[in-house]
């Protein structure tokens, strides 16, 4: 390889640009500064306008609305009708507390319950979702199973499924 040699001159030139590259940032901070202040005093403006008019609630109101999350299983949904049933057994393989607030759409069924529904499945649905799940934390069940399973249908049909699978 070739050596590169750097001359005294050319580390003076190249200071003077980096200091010229600070001096010109510092200049710019000083622009932004400046700009945020009046922008932060026009939202002060508009805000205190639309508080005298008594239209500020509604559009906080309006705002926050747009911020929620969806909620999958409420009245305006996407997806496709989920079986009540299989998503308790789900919960109540995973959570053991039927009160808490998280339950408010589907509660789990308790430990005793949860024992007692597991011993024994009338429904083959049920139990072969059970037994996948007995075998979720080894990564050892078919997920394909699974999704015939839960959907009814194969994975091959998940793109033309709008509403979910």
């Amino acid at each position: 390889g070739q050596e590169v040699k750097v001359t005294p001159a050319d580390l003076e030139k190249e200071e003077e640009q980096l200091n010229a590259i600070i001096a010109r940032s510092k200049e710019q901070d000083a622009i932004n500064a400046k700009r945020l202040e009046e922008l932060k005093a026009e939202l002060e403006r508009v805000e205190a306008e639309k508080r005298a008019a008594g239209s500020l609630e509604e559009y906080e109101e309006d705002e926050t609305a747009l911020c929620r999350t969806r909620n999958p299983l409420g009245p305006n949904k996407s997806s496709k009708d989920v079986n009540l049933e299989l998503l308790k057994l789900v919960k109540s393989q995973f959570i053991n507390e039927p009160d808490g607030e998280y339950n408010n759409v589907v509660r789990p069924l308790t430990t005793s319950e949860f024992q007692q529904y597991t011993q024994s499945f009338s429904d083959t649905q049920r139990q072969t979702l059970w037994e996948c799940m007995q075998k979720l934390d080894d990564w050892d069940y078919d997920v394909f199973k699974l999704q015939r399973l839960m959907s009814g249908d194969d994975h091959y049909s998940l793109a033309s499924q709008h509403n979910g699978g």
